[in-house]
């Protein structure tokens, strides 16, 4: 994290804080497929996010080269970019949907732990884009793919 970005967050009021939080605790609780995968929310800042899948053999789409499903790949990648969108609008009310979802599959998918970080790379009054990236948790530098995602946002505030 950059000084810059800390300096950021020690500014966040402590609604913006809460809403930050929750919107972490939403992504993994309340979505179905998240759950049926064990998709996990590690962390949740306005501008990164890191998920973590727990590997199921459920999740194999190639029973012959033991290689995770290109779904759950591009799914999780979907999930992390629009979980850094909404958290960066700090409003729980609020909504983000895909527009467009880009992803490279650089390598098989290792049938093991995977985790998946996502940096926010602008949001806008309308539109918000993140960038993505998913490996084994063994190790950081075996990415297995990469995307890039552009969301609709709906800024709702909360009614007193």
């Amino acid at each position: 994290m950059t000084e810059q970005t800390t300096q950021q967050h020690t500014n966040l009021t402590d609604e913006q804080r809460e809403a930050i939080e929750k919107v972490g605790y939403f992504m993994q609780e309340y979505i179905p497929f998240n759950k049926y995968i064990g998709l996990q929310v590690q962390s949740v800042e306005p501008d990164s996010v890191q998920l973590r899948i727990p590997f199921k053999e459920e999740l194999i789409g190639d029973p012959q080269r033991r290689a995770i499903h290109g779904g759950v790949l591009a799914s999780v990648l979907d999930v992390a970019g629009g979980t850094v969108c909404w958290a960066a609008m700090m409003s729980l009310g609020s909504r983000v949907s895909t527009v467009d979802l880009r992803v490279d599959y650089l390598r098989k998918g290792l049938c093991e732990e995977l985790l998946c970080e996502a940096k926010l790379i602008r949001l806008g009054k309308s539109v918000g884009v993140a960038r993505m990236e998913i490996y084994p948790a063994s190790n950081r530098d075996y990415v297995i793919a990469t995307g890039q995602g552009v969301y609709n946002l709906v800024y709702r505030m909360p009614k007193d």
